[in-house]
């Protein structure tokens, strides 16, 4: 066994004479019980009157170290004191611990399945001897309830609460699950009569990544090795070097709660490596083992930005607009609703956090949601715009920057039948026509340039004027003539404009000026007939028609048969 005097030395040059001297009265008075030693370190516990945890002490002889968990904020305490001076004359007599016959006995948890629930019963453990707990720890301690003398820890009576606040034999599987990261800290626990060592670490499946046959990655998960069987859903029972082992299951939401789903074949295309290597195998490390049996899997995972980037272009009449949420400049991967997708180059590891301060940012500049693309016209178009150019991030296109005329569209028309031209101009930028009469009669107020922006709409001239173009524009052919029929409303238009009729108008004149009657017709000479009165009208309108270049509809009644 490792000589004790340096330790002791070391405990008594850190104790005051007030703290040494009740170390001896506790060491006296039989207040110290040992409860396990190695050569590394001795665990002892010193009952104190008025205490009911006894403060548990840990000796490290090869370190000339200490440690108790009374709290005691100087460099050793009695606690310390009477533990040293104990053990060492424990070992004096040949003994390994001392032990006293005060202490009660510790606290043991007896642990055995029950159908969908988990037994624990606890005993009394004093040296080869057990006694069952039938009551609470805090009723044996305040003399409420008979039984063994106990000498709990506090882990005991954290236990002792949580097991009171259920008070059945048999506990259910969420109730354990709250009941193991404390019992990892019970010194003695068995399972069917057996140690067993319960760990708060969970257990999860053992991931087996290959490359998949059509590119990308196959992810196969597997029970682990360890695994023994299910005891509860959520808890399983593993088999180790160091002997069994009760473990809470991880991952049960890919495995199932029994690792029912097992095993299991994922594939993730080459898109979805990113999500791979950033999130999935770090989760599957973090509870469990990763075997890669590919050297394709890119292997480093590098922190680069999240952030915006926008594409912009003119469609049309409408400002298309995509944000898209990346991560690298230039990017290396993109985020698709909930995926991570990789792109090129490095693999990025995903920061959920700087996602959202990004897409925060982009509602707040521009109401805009990464992924959908939104078109926009008219004033919606201009604003947006104007937006644009203000938002602090990375733009692809200019159709946001273009030039916007500060006064309206202006008409401009070559008014002659056979050559008839309408342009809308403002400031060297030119609208389609039809492009500007469609928008007027949508009831917007703006209309997308001919080279990329938009202007606003002459609305008081298209008011006036705009149902006569509309139908001079119909009646056009390709070549800029206007059909016959069409003409009286280019007439029209002119007069409205104040413009002087062209001369292929002017056989219009009897039919818009004050019309009251025809010209009278000559009659071809070689004709022998006398005509009625009404057959000399009829002839009038054949005469004046054919010099007017319009069509017309002969009735039987004019008499002209």
């Amino acid at each position: 066994m490792v000589d004790l005097q340096p330790l002791f030395v070391a405990i008594r040059g850190a104790c005051s004479n007030k703290t040494w001297s009740t170390g001896i009265e506790l060491s006296r008075g039989d207040a110290v019980d040992g409860i396990e030693a190695s050569d590394e370190e001795v665990t002892l516990r010193v009952k104190v009157p008025g205490r009911t945890v006894a403060p548990t002490v840990t000796l490290y002889p090869e370190d000339d170290e200490w440690d108790c968990d009374c709290g005691s904020s100087g460099d050793c305490c009695e606690h310390v004191a009477a533990a040293i001076l104990a053990l060492r004359q424990a070992r004096k007599e040949g003994k390994r611990l001392p032990s006293s016959a005060k202490a009660g006995g510790r606290i043991g948890y007896r642990l055995s399945p029950e159908g969908e629930r988990l037994v624990v019963a606890r005993v009394a453990v004093t040296g080869d001897e057990e006694t069952p707990i039938d009551g609470s720890l805090a009723g044996l301690l305040s003399g409420r309830e008979s039984g063994p003398a106990v000498e709990p820890d506090s882990v005991d009576l954290t236990i002792d609460r949580l097991m009171s606040m259920n008070r059945v034999r048999a506990l259910s599987a969420d109730t354990v699950q709250s009941l193991l990261p404390l019992l990892a800290e019970a010194q003695d626990v068995t399972f069917e009569g057996a140690p067993v060592k319960v760990l708060a670490q969970g257990l999860g499946p053992t991931a087996i990544v290959t490359a998949a046959k059509k590119g990308g990655f196959r992810l196969r998960l597997e029970a682990p090795a360890s695994f023994e069987r299910v005891i509860l859903p959520g808890l399983a029972l593993t088999r180790g070097d160091e002997g069994l082992a009760l473990r809470p299951l991880e991952l049960t939401d890919l495995a199932g709660l029994r690792f029912e789903a097992l095993p299991l074949e994922s594939v993730y295309p080459a898109g979805r490596v990113a999500e791979l290597i950033g999130e999935v195998l770090p989760r599957l490390r973090q509870h469990g083992e990763v075997d890669l049996r590919t050297s394709e899997l890119p292997d480093r995972v590098r922190h680069v930005e999240a952030r915006i980037v926008i594409d912009v272009e003119q469609k049309g009449g409408a400002l298309s607009v995509l944000p898209v949420l990346v991560y690298g400049d230039p990017p290396c991967a993109r985020v698709d609703g909930d995926e991570l997708v990789h792109l090129a180059g490095p693999v990025p590891r995903r920061d959920k956090r700087a996602e959202e301060r990004a897409l925060r940012g982009l509602r707040e500049a521009l109401d805009l949601v990464p992924g959908r693309r939104v078109e926009v016209m008219g004033k919606d178009a201009v604003s947006l715009a104007h937006k644009l150019r203000s938002f602090q991030g990375t733009i692809h296109g200019d159709a946001h920057r273009r030039l916007y005329p500060k006064k309206p569209l202006s008409a401009e028309l070559a008014l002659d039948p056979g050559d008839f031209s309408a342009r809308f101009v403002s400031g060297g930028a030119e609208a389609d026509p039809e492009e500007v009469l469609r928008a007027y009669q949508r009831g917007q107020s703006v209309v997308p340039l001919l080279g990329g922006g938009w202007a606003e709409l002459p609305a008081s001239w298209l008011e006036q004027h705009g149902h006569r173009l509309a139908e001079i524009l119909a009646a056009r052919d390709a070549q800029g003539t206007v059909a016959p029929h069409a003409r009286p409303v280019m007439a029209e238009l002119c007069d409205a404009l104040e413009r002087p009729r062209p001369p292929a108008l002017q056989a219009l004149a009897p039919l818009l000026d004050g019309f009251e009657s025809l010209p009278e017709a000559k009659l071809p000479k070689d004709l022998r007939a006398d005509l009625r009165p009404y057959q000399h009208e009829g002839v009038a309108w054949l005469s004046f028609l054919r010099k007017a270049g319009l069509g017309a509809v002969l009735a039987d009644d004019m008499g002209l048969g």
